[in-house]
């Protein structure tokens, strides 16, 4: 673990936030990228990305707060070092930031949907590089075991995760043209929820606390996992009454 990569003169230089920083511009490089090739021009493309970073944030932080023990929330609550530094959830940033991209799109109206599909292929990437920073702060860590790709006889969940978050994310960048924005949310949900679910058998920090015996992120996988299902049944019955009409 190497929680500071750097530290000289009074300056340290912390892994985690500049992993974020180095995901996040990984992240609007290639949604630009899209943006380009694919010639997207909503006028209001960085108000939209914007307001989803900041709900991702928030989101992240707020439930890293409600799924802690009540003395340890009130702790972080005042702690201006939580605001700005580490203690996320990344199911809170997922949900705020599609709560506010839903209300962007079909209230404010100033987003296209169908464009909204360019955006999983690069939270899946960009989350991936992330847990790399999971890795070098030490957070999120497995419990103990002897397997061969041990990190201080700990599994290295971050690491799984986050290689096979790269490779379903190059192979859904380069799959994306084949896919319309609800196929898209779909197939996100559903890998996603599965892959989490499975490697929270892995992990070992309970910190976030459990819902119904089930670490929290387990249960909001199954839920997940579920609106992936009625959103890919409820796809295929309008396609085949739309085939018939």
């Amino acid at each position: 673990m190497l929680p500071i990569l750097f530290e000289a003169f009074g300056l340290k230089i912390f892994s985690y936030p500049l992993m974020i920083g180095l995901c996040t511009g990984l992240g609007l490089t290639l949604l630009n990228s899209l943006r380009e090739t694919n010639k997207i021009t909503t006028k209001y493309y960085y108000s939209f990305l914007g307001g989803v970073l900041f709900f991702a944030w928030f989101g992240a932080k707020v439930f890293f707060l409600c799924f802690s023990k009540i003395e340890n929330s009130s702790k972080y609550l005042l702690n201006s070092n939580f605001w700005m530094g580490g203690g996320f959830v990344f199911y809170g940033g997922l949900i705020f930031a599609t709560l506010y991209a839903l209300f962007f799109i079909f209230v404010l109206k100033k987003f296209k949907w169908e464009e909204g599909k360019y955006l999983l292929p690069v939270l899946t990437i960009s989350h991936g590089v992330g847990r790399f920073g999971c890795v070098l702060a030490g957070c999120c860590f497995g419990s103990q075991t002897d397997f061969i790709l041990s990190i201080n006889h700990r599994h290295p969940v971050q690491l799984y995760e986050g290689i096979i978050l790269i490779i379903f994310g190059i192979y859904f960048f380069k799959t994306i043209d084949k896919l319309d924005t609800l196929k898209s949310l779909i197939l996100y949900l559903i890998f996603y929820s599965i892959l989490r679910f499975n490697m929270e058998f892995l992990r070992d920090d309970l910190i976030r606390g459990t819902l119904f015996g089930l670490s929290t992120s387990q249960t909001i996988s199954t839920l997940l996992f579920l609106l992936g299902i009625i959103l890919y049944i409820y796809q295929s019955l309008y396609l085949k009454r739309k085939s018939l009409s």
